[in-house]
């Protein structure tokens, strides 16, 4: 064991006992404070890389795990993070209000984001996850603020596919085309954040590394909406605030997007438009002096291959050309 295993660990007491050693092949990397007489030590198994935490409170250790605090724990520590997360979570995760976030205590990702986990549980804003087959029935869903997405638009969404230039598809708000804003990494996942300006809403889907020929995880933090088949869907909310808040430079990045241009319907699968054009119809029989004939609107057939994800553009029918040839009655 390495004399700088518990060196990090001085004076601290673990049920009323100074801590003089830890399991073999553990070490404490780092500690650091946070809030209300809190921190936070990272370990790390070296012969795994696996990492855990203890939490303490004035040196006392408190659990190995944020959900391993008592509700005594919680009443002091949650309200004590208010200045810290509220920024965020009021912010740039689920509104447009995106400003320069104040500075953060610098805690490393495995803790942040358990504290991330219980500081949305402790504000009410854990999203509810459902699985994304709700979506097949094609119906009208309402979600658990009360915000309705209409029919269709989530099967649709969720068949969108993530592009190496930029990411395009149709919001399932308003129907009108976005352009992703950021793409996060979230180690191992990548987000991209979309904000549609009609109606005022952040969304968010997300794909496992490699995996972009399957469904996109969708979290909406308005309406407390969470469409994820993944095994770690529930975590993905946390790790979304966990990466804005290591990453301050989201704020420059987000207002310097981009917004979607018509040029970007060449961009991603989501760039494919059906057109409607009207169609003569084939029952009425040709006549030099018939009336125009009746015309509807009929989609044509789409491209192999293509898939349209935007809204289909009515043309206007064409003009009706008169009669070349008029007969003329006298009366007797």
């Amino acid at each position: 064991m390495s004399s700088n295993n518990t060196t990090l660990l001085q004076d601290t007491f673990l049920d009323g006992q100074k801590v003089s050693q830890l399991y073999p092949g553990w070490e404490a990397k780092s500690r650091n404070d946070l809030v209300a007489g809190f921190s936070v030590v990272l370990f790390v198994e070296e012969a795994t890389g696996r990492n855990a935490c203890w939490w303490l409170l004035d040196n006392h250790y408190c659990g190995s795990h944020i959900l391993a605090l008592t509700p005594e724990h919680y009443q002091t520590l949650l309200p004590a993070l208010e200045p810290l997360f509220r920024p965020f979570t009021d912010g740039v995760l689920g509104s447009s209000a995106v400003q320069t976030p104040p500075p953060f205590p610098s805690i490393p990702t495995f803790a942040l984001r358990e504290l991330s986990a219980a500081w949305l549980n402790y504000i009410e804003e854990s999203p509810l996850l459902i699985k994304s087959g709700h979506a097949d029935s094609g119906e009208a869903l309402t979600c658990p603020s009360g915000q309705v997405i209409a029919e269709n638009r989530l099967t649709t969404l969720l068949q969108a596919r993530p592009s190496q230039n930029a990411t395009v598809l149709t919001s399932p708000f308003s129907g009108m085309p976005l352009r992703a804003q950021i793409t996060m990494d979230l180690h191992g996942h990548l987000a991209y954040r979309f904000y549609d300006q009609e109606d005022d809403f952040v969304f968010y889907l997300i794909w496992a590394k490699g995996t972009s020929s399957e469904r996109p995880s969708f979290y909406f933090p308005k309406g407390r909406l969470l469409i994820s088949d993944s095994p770690v869907g529930a975590l993905l909310p946390d790790w979304i605030l966990t990466w804005f808040i290591q990453n301050p430079e989201h704020a420059a990045a987000i207002q310097d997007a981009r917004p979607f241009k018509p040029e970007d319907f060449g961009v991603g699968r989501a760039s494919t438009v059906r057109i409607h054009t009207p169609e003569k119809d084939a029952s009425a029989p040709p006549s030099a002096d018939s009336q125009p004939r009746n015309t509807t609107a009929r989609s044509q057939p789409k491209r192999s291959g293509l898939i349209s994800y935007l809204p289909s553009l009515i043309l206007p029918p064409k003009p009706q050309k008169l009669s070349r040839y008029v007969r003329v009655f006298s009366n007797v």
